[in-house]
């Protein structure tokens, strides 16, 4: 990888785009495409490494620029919680588990012929940074987007951007994934993995086809949203044709998981009625919770997908059963330090015992959750999402006005669906916690317009 000067000037001057953004929009704009934009357009790859610190790129720049324009150039606090109840303790949980990791690793890992150190008190600073760091979208969603306006307008930014963005995949399905060496100097990995069908799926900015499709059909899915809550369009065609041309797009890229998410999910956007996306919600959330333990004790039912996979494709009933025989031995590994984790540097993953190779692929974040940071770490994470979906379908059914509910029912499902992908893959972003932050941001907001109401 031999990124050009415009990729490191594009990263570090990020700070300064983000201050430019505070400066010429309201604040709840402004936070929406700091994020976004960065996620979607930033070099990917690209880390800068200083001692004690996390590395900075794509995912740490643009937070922590927003957090300091916040705090210094507006003088507003970011609170890491307003008032303690378990969303709170899951936050402080998910900020200070690592440490009960690096207290338990101080060994060093034999691999073969490598050997890897072990953890010391001073990468208690560096974990405890990252945490940090990882949390500023969900604290600041929290925090300035809690009122359902704010949730619209991160239904209409997901869905302008996106369409700007299909520009750019509709060129790279013609021409090959080029634009990212065009423009920073460097292929991202796994080039030769994007060739489907006999061309190619697009990879832009985000390193990987199965990340732009997912973006694609999260904006497919927002468009849909906004079409049934019959908001203004957000350009110069109706929503409902938004919908059909995203969709078409995400044909064209060319990942069966994302297009199964998208046929599954508009309709019971714009058709579903309130209760029947409830019920969805509470089963997935289910299903999120239990796939773990149904993983560790045997009882999921690998045998029965696979049969089916083979009978779809051969190919990708391979791939499939390549991804959970990688898992089964990732979870072995998980399942001797299943509590408190491995920690980084590789600790978590398989080597062969004569090389020291690293032979092991991590594809599902919950196992990468589960061996880096245990169970208590997995806990955490998995939590701050599962605990915000569940809490607003507790609070939907409260609500008077039936389009906020609407809103605040499908916007759950738009989180709930980067859960259920955080089993197979891995879309984990800082738009994924700005998400979650906006829509528990939501549930407190309506929640004291319910105690208001009933006073």
């Amino acid at each position: 990888m031999n990124p050009n000067f415009f990729a490191y000037i594009a990263l570090f001057g990020w700070p300064f785009f983000v201050s430019h953004l505070f400066k010429r929009y309201p604040l709840n704009k402004a936070i929406i495409l700091s994020i976004l934009l960065g996620y979607l357009f930033l070099p990917v790859g690209l880390d800068v490494d200083f001692p004690l610190i996390p590395p900075l790129n794509k995912e740490s720049i643009p937070s922590l620029a927003v957090f300091f324009v916040i705090r210094y150039g507006l003088g507003k606090r970011v609170p890491l919680y307003s008032k303690f109840d378990f969303f709170s303790f899951l936050v402080i949980l998910f900020l200070v588990s690592p440490i009960f990791t690096v207290l338990s690793n101080f060994d060093p890992v034999y691999t073969g012929a490598n050997v890897i150190p072990g953890l010391s008190i001073r990468d208690i600073v560096s974990v405890l940074i990252r945490q940090w760091i990882v949390l500023i979208p969900l604290l600041v969603g929290r925090q300035f987007l809690k009122e359902p306006k704010d949730l619209e307008l991160v239904l209409k930014l997901i869905v302008s951007i996106g369409l700007v963005y299909s520009l750019f995949e509709l060129f790279e399905v013609r021409m090959s994934p080029q634009l990212h060496r065009w423009t920073y100097g460097y292929h991202t990995a796994g080039f030769g993995q994007q060739k489907r069908g006999g061309g190619f799926r697009p990879t832009v900015f985000l390193g990987h086809g199965l990340w732009v499709a997912f973006y694609t059909m999260i904006s497919v899915i927002s468009a849909t949203l906004l079409w049934r809550l019959k908001k203004t369009a957000v350009t110069f065609v109706s929503n409902k044709q938004v919908v059909f041309y995203l969709f078409i797009v995400l044909v064209f890229c060319k990942t069966l998981g994302s297009l199964i998410y998208a046929m599954a999910i508009v309709p019971l956007i714009y058709w579903g009625s309130v209760n029947l996306q409830v019920r969805v919600i509470k089963i997935l959330t289910f299903i999120c919770i239990l796939y773990p333990l149904l993983r560790i004790y045997e009882y999921f039912p690998i045998t029965m997908l696979l049969d089916w996979a083979y009978s779809y494709d051969a190919e990708r009933g391979q791939s499939l059963q390549y991804r959970f025989d990688q898992e089964n031995a990732l979870l072995a590994r998980a399942q001797e330090k299943l509590f408190s984790g491995w920690g980084g540097w590789g600790r978590n993953r398989i080597y062969d015992l004569e090389t020291g190779n690293d032979i092991s692929i991590t594809d599902g974040h919950w196992i990468i959750v589960l061996g880096i940071y245990g169970l208590i770490g997995f806990i955490a994470e998995f939590g701050i999402f599962l605990y915000s979906v569940y809490h607003a379908v507790s609070v939907v059914q409260k609500i008077k006005d039936s389009k906020e509910k609407v809103l605040l029912a499908s916007f759950s499902l738009i989180l709930l669906i980067y859960v259920v992908d955080l089993l197979p893959n891995d879309p984990l972003s800082p738009l994924t916690w700005l998400i979650a932050g906006a829509l528990y941001g939501n549930v407190e907001y309506q929640k004291k317009l319910i105690n208001k109401r009933l006073l």
